[in-house]
């Protein structure tokens, strides 16, 4: 595979040697924040994510914008850790997290401090999961939501769980809650298309541990991603939650067929935006 031998062990040194000073040095300023409550935490968490993404060198392709109407339930799929570093430095909002995260040295821990929700997905506690989220959205703030409830392969989205859009059912007042689909996609690795055989370098799924695919990953010179966000609507719109699960499988889904397959009809309409200067890509080159 032309991608694997573009793998780089100096690349992983040096930037392994990064992630844990970068880490070091603000998840302990992050807790000490979050303990006190300030609301710096967000900052530094959004300036520790920016470094991350810098170090492992992710592209960041973006068409459209996140929603500024709040409560906002932002709805993803799902296929790698890198997805939280991607949309945090985008919409900078807490996740639906499975339970089992809250456990997770650093990830769970970072999570923790900006305020995650964790659910647990057995179906005796989806009640206190609807309560958790229901709560957060009275506060007036956003959640990302990756509805799959799992990570895919990154070759197809699977199922969304309309469980979790039973919170959208509950009356927050005419025009008081919104979602908005988006999709995010890795299309290159070394800035070369990524075939099927290259897409578990980045997807983290099954029974996959963690250090391995990422010291795997970080071999690699750079990894695009593209994140495609859709107009947001009011929750109202939809007359259950399945309805709302089905629009949002429909356009996400579509989404990530077009990318992976090089269908997309207007690539012009990206923008690279992995700082804060955005710029316009022109003919589709990065």
């Amino acid at each position: 595979m032309q991608n694997a031998r573009m793998q780089n062990d100096f690349f992983a040194v040096i930037r392994a040697i990064l992630i844990i000073a970068v880490i070091a040095l603000f998840l302990p300023v992050i807790g000490l924040l979050h303990a006190f409550g300030s609301p710096l935490k967000l900052k530094f968490h959004a300036a520790m994510c920016w470094l991350l993404i810098k170090i492992i060198n992710i592209k960041i392709m973006v068409k459209g914008a996140p929603a500024k109407e709040m409560p906002m339930l932002y709805v993803s799929n799902h296929c790698s850790y890198l997805d939280i570093l991607v949309l945090w430095h985008l919409i900078k909002k807490p996740f639906v997290a499975k339970q089992e995260v809250h456990e997770w040295p650093v990830f769970g821990w970072s999570a923790k401090f900006v305020d995650c929700i964790f659910v647990d997905r057995k179906v005796s506690k989806t009640g206190e999961n609807i309560e958790a989220i229901k709560n957060h959205f009275k506060r007036g703030d956003g959640l990302v939501l990756f509805a799959e409830g799992t990570t895919s392969n990154g070759n197809r989205v699977l199922p969304f769980k309309s469980s979790m859009f039973t919170v959208l059912e509950y009356d927050f007042g005419p025009g008081k809650l919104f979602l908005q689909p988006l999709s995010i996609v890795y299309t290159r690795l070394n800035n070369i298309p990524i075939g099927i055989h290259q897409r578990p370098y980045f997807a983290w799924y099954g029974e996959m541990s963690l250090v391995p695919h990422l010291w795997q990953l970080l071999k690699f010179y750079s990894v695009t991603a593209e994140v495609e966000f859709y107009p947001s609507i009011a929750a109202a719109e939809f007359k259950s939650r399945k309805e709302a699960a089905d629009y949002c499988y429909e356009k996400i889904s579509g989404s990530v067929a077009s990318a992976l397959t090089g269908r997309r009809v207007d690539n012009s309409s990206f923008v690279i935006s992995n700082s804060n200067n955005e710029s316009r890509i022109t003919n589709n080159k990065l």
